[in-house]
Order: C-alpha cells, then structure tokens, then sequence
C-alpha cells in the first residue's frame, strides 16, 4: 500500500483534490495543498495506534511542531501551501497502519542571483530571476533582451554566445554606454556624489535640474550618465518616470543613507563587455531575432488598476497599442524559430492578448503563473504580492 492509498483510506476527503490537472500527491510521501485544505486536515477524527504488541490501543490525533497561532497564520492565507510530510509509517500485529505526520509552513529559500543589478529598478527581476531561469532554453545561441531596464535578467543569463540588449529610455542606455566605455572610471564619477551633503531635498531638486538641462552630447553624457544613477539611488523607491516635457520628475526619496553599489558595478563589468547596446522601438529589436535566439520581454506592465501604471518610465510612455503589436512580434519571432518568453500581470486583458495565440500553425505557446512581492507603494500596508504570467512561444517538437 502507497502513501496515496493509505491517506485516501484514512482521509476520504482527498480523493478528488485536482486543481487545473495538477495531481496534488507528490512522490516520497509528500503531499501539497492549499492553506485552506489544511483546516480540513485538523478537522479530521482521530486514528487509531499502538506502542507495542498486546498493549491496550489507544487513541492519538494528528500531531504538528507548530503551535496553534501558526496554524491560524498559515490557514488564513488561502493561497498559501503547505507541505504534510510522512516521518514513518509502521504496521502493528493487525496490519494496521500506523502514520507519524508533520506539517512543514516554513518558506522555501530561493536561489540567489549572481550578479545583483547596480540601479534600483521598477518590475525588476532580481529575486525571480531562478523561477524565470528555469524557462531559458539550454541551446540558445544569442541572448536578446528588448527592455533592458536594471538588466538583473541580462546579467545572469550565462548560456549564451552573444547578447543584444535594447531599451527605448535613452538615459538608462547611456549609463550602460557609460559603463561598458569607460569602465571604473565612471564608476569612480558616480561615487563622487554619493555624499551626505547630496543627501538633502534642495541638493536633490538642484541636481535634478541640472539632469534635465543637460544634453546627451559626447562631452556631456558621461556627466549625464553619472546624474541618472543619483537620481536612481536617491528618488523615491529608484522609480524612473517622465513629465509631458520629457523632465525626470520623481521627487526625493528621504532615503537615511543612500546606498553605492561598489560591488554590483564590478560584477557587471565582464559581462557588460559581451553586450551589444542600443536603444531603439522594442519592434526593431524583435525584428532582429532568428532561429536559435532566446528572446526575453519584460515590457511596462499592463495595469491591475486605474492607479497602478508606471508606463512613463520613458518619454511616450507604453500603449495598449504597444502591447498588441508585441504579442504578435513575439509570434512572429517565434515563426522564425525564436523562443520567445514574455512576462506581465496576470490579468483578464494579458490573458486575452496572448491565449488567442495559444495554438497557432507550428507555434506552441505555454503560459505559467508566478506570485511576485510589489514594492512600489508607498504605504506597506499596501505592498502585496500579485501574480504575474511568463508565456512562453516556441515551435512545437514536432516541427
């Protein structure tokens, strides 16, 4: 007798768990299910066991490490899962079973990244970055990232013979430039002003101006470059975002000790040297993948609300237009022999963008769900956790 057939005997209740095809019974006597089944669980009668042969029976509910106010913590997030794991099981004379269970609520710790980006980032993928690892084809031979943002996706990718890396915000490109051209030097620029008397909201608004007033030119850029990495470090939660004018508006970020990324820019600096860089419409980039290139998209985000969108992060922002035309780029892409995988909010309009694409002659097209921490409210009451989607386009194995 298995674990399944013994807890479906003793539990009958979790005969028919099934979400979405998802068997919910593991291998190695482990079992997943959701927070609010766990009720279930402790709700059950109690069974029955025995210390010795010929000793009088006696009766002993399911037992847990964890205390009654843990249980109530986890059984309140209806999402959440939890693990049942079977310690032992032994017979006794009669051949009934007897089973020693424990309820495991710790999370599991991840993976960390390798390479932590130097720019604080909106959407930024530093810490799902081993969950999105796990969809990056092994035989890729070029890495292309349309919208580079803090690059933590870029950085860590390691499987690759080249990169082409893209983002339509000028700014953030030339402080890529900047690095990838002059190395520690400019590092040794920024770090320049990174002072505490920089550390003040007129210091902040003045260097702000100056930022805005100063021309992309071959001898102001590297100044240009330095002032956006800052501005990154000092605004409100690293934000980038635009006025009408095309002035970088974020205000001051009354951080207590802005932090220099020192280590994360010398760990940047090999791989920025593979890269190839430009800052041009996500369309052209797109058209540039052929077969066996890898392709990641992590555009700005469809909004989850009327409030919720950041899609200023460049001057003219990100339509819905925009997100339309890059599905069907992605599909084209993934004609050619691409894969492409894209992330976004897992919502009613990003499902209708790409699930209408779900079959589509030789292409094959998966999407999976991913739960993320959203940092950019500025109340931590209201910083939740949402899900996102990651779809992936690639030619089915039969073709």
């Amino acid at each position: 007798m298995n674990y399944r057939q013994i807890l479906e005997c003793k539990y009958p209740a979790y005969k028919q768990f099934n979400r979405g095809g998802e068997d919910v019974w593991l291998k190695d006597g482990r079992i997943t299910i959701l927070a609010s089944e766990v009720k279930q669980v402790l709700s059950e009668p109690t069974f029955k066991t025995f210390r010795k042969s010929g000793q009088p029976e006696r009766e002993r509910r399911l037992k847990t490490k964890h205390s009654p106010v843990e249980y109530a913590k986890v059984c309140r997030l209806a999402s959440a899962r939890t693990t049942f794991y079977i310690k032992h099981e032994t017979r006794n004379m009669a051949g009934e079973i007897k089973l020693d269970i424990s309820i495991n609520t710790k999370k599991v710790k991840k993976e960390k990244i390798k390479h932590r980006p130097f720019l604080k980032w909106a959407g930024g993928k530093a810490k799902v970055f081993p969950d999105l690892n796990e969809h990056f084809p092994t035989n890729g031979k070029r890495f292309i990232e349309p919208f580079l943002g803090a690059g933590a996706v870029a950085l860590n990718v390691e499987k690759y013979q080249n990169y082409i890396v893209n983002d339509v915000n000028a700014d953030l490109i030339l402080v890529w430039k900047m690095l990838q051209e002059n190395g520690m030097d400019f590092v040794k620029e920024c770090k320049k002003l990174f002072i505490p008397k920089n550390n003040k909201v007129e210091a902040f608004n003045a260097l702000r101006e100056e930022f805005n007033h100063t021309k992309n030119t071959k001898d102001n850029k590297e100044r240009k470059a330095v002032l956006f990495v800052y501005l990154n470090r000092h605004c409100f939660n690293g934000l980038c975002r635009y006025n009408s004018g095309g002035g970088f508006n974020v205000p001051f970020g009354k951080i207590v000790d802005p932090y220099f990324p020192q280590k994360e820019f010398e760990d940047a600096l090999d791989k920025v040297k593979q890269f190839k860089i430009y800052s041009k419409d996500f369309r052209e980039i797109m058209e540039m993948a052929v077969e066996g290139d890898v392709v990641y998209c992590d555009p700005p985000y469809v909004p989850i609300s009327a409030t919720a969108s950041f899609s200023d992060y460049a001057k003219g922002g990100f339509s819905t237009q925009d997100h339309k035309d890059l599905a069907l780029y992605a599909l084209d892409a993934a004609h050619r022999g691409s894969v492409v995988i894209v992330s976004n909010h897992d919502c009613p309009a990003t499902r209708e963008l790409y699930v209408k694409h779900k079959e589509f002659d030789d292409v094959k097209l998966k999407i999976f769900t991913l739960d993320v921490a959203r940092t950019i409210s500025s109340k931590v009451s209201e910083r939740k956790s949402v899900k996102e989607v990651i779809v992936v386009f690639g030619k089915t194995r039969n073709n």
